[in-house]
C-alpha cells in the first residue's frame, strides 16, 4: 500500500461510515510502514478538509451527522497513529506549558485534538482542559500550572464574548504580561479584526506560524507537515 492507495480507501470508508474498516486500514498502513505523518497530513486531513468543503457548499449527501461520523473516525484514527510521531521525540527536554480548551458553550473537539498532538510532538506540556470551558478556568489553570501560553478556540461567532472574558480576566489578574494568550476557529478565520477585539496576542492560523511564535524559529517539522494548515482551527 502507498499513500494515494490508503487516501483513496480511507475516502470510501469515511463516505460509508464504516468505521471499523478504516480503523483497521490505519493499523495496516502503520504496520506497513507508511509514514504516519503523511497519513495524517496527506491521508486524513485531506479527506477531513474535502467533506467540510463538500457540507460548507451544501452537497446534499453530506450532513451534519455524517460530519459527525466522519470526524469520530479521524479522531480515532489519530490516537492509534500519535504514538508512532512522538516515539523519536523522548529525549527531549519539555518546553513551556501551554493551556489548551474550547470555550464555555462549544464543543467542537478534534481540531483542537489536532492542535494539542502537534503541541506535543514539539514537546510542550499541554494542561487540556476539554471542551465547554469557562473563562476564568483558562486563567486559574495557567496560573496553578504557571503556564506561559492560554490558547482558546470556538466555531461560534456568537462565543466571541466568552472569548473576550478570557482576556479580560488576564488583564485583571496582571497576568497580561506573563501570559500570551492565543486563539482560533472559524471566527477568527474569517476576519482577522476579532483577534485585536478579544485582546488576543495572535492567531493559530497556521501551525507552523504559531511554533514560529512561541519557540522563536522555523519548527523543524515544517517541511514534514507542511501541508497542515487551518484544518484544526475549523473544528469538527
Amino acid at each position: 500500500m502507498n499513500i494515494t492507495e490508503f487516501k483513496d480507501k480511507f475516502y470510501s470508508y469515511t463516505y460509508e461510515r464504516k468505521y471499523k474498516e478504516a480503523l483497521s486500514l490505519v493499523d495496516n498502513a502503520l504496520a506497513e510502514r507508511l509514514p504516519p505523518d503523511q497519513l495524517i497530513t496527506k491521508g486524513i486531513l485531506d479527506i477531513l478538509k474535502k467533506f467540510q468543503s463538500y457540507f460548507d457548499e451544501g452537497y446534499i449527501n453530506i450532513s451534519a451527522f455524517q460530519l459527525l461520523a466522519v470526524g469520530k473516525i479521524a479522531e480515532d484514527s489519530l490516537e492509534k497513529i500519535k504514538p508512532w510521531l512522538i516515539k523519536d521525540n523522548q529525549t527531549e527536554n519539555i518546553k513551556d506549558k501551554i493551556v489548551l480548551g474550547t470555550i464555555k458553550n462549544d464543543f467542537h473537539g478534534l481540531g483542537k485534538k489536532i492542535l494539542k498532538l502537534f503541541l506535543e510532538m514539539e514537546n510542550f506540556e499541554v494542561i487540556d482542559l476539554g471542551l465547554d470551558v469557562e473563562p476564568a478556568k483558562f486563567v486559574d489553570a495557567a496560573q496553578e500550572h504557571d503556564a506561559k501560553y492560554i490558547f482558546v478556540s470556538t466555531m461560534m461567532l456568537h462565543n466571541i464574548i466568552g472569548v473576550k472574558r478570557v482576556g479580560d480576566i488576564l488583564f485583571q489578574r496582571n497576568l497580561r504580561d506573563k501570559v500570551k494568550f492565543f486563539v482560533g476557529g472559524a471566527p477568527f478565520n474569517y476576519n482577522y479584526g476579532l483577534i485585536e477585539k478579544v485582546g488576543a496576542d495572535g492567531s493559530a492560523e497556521d501551525v507552523y506560524l504559531l511554533m514560529d511564535k512561541i519557540i522563536g524559529r522555523v519548527s523543524k517539522r515544517k517541511k514534514r507537515f507542511k501541508i497542515l494548515r487551518r484544518y484544526f482551527k475549523r473544528g469538527m
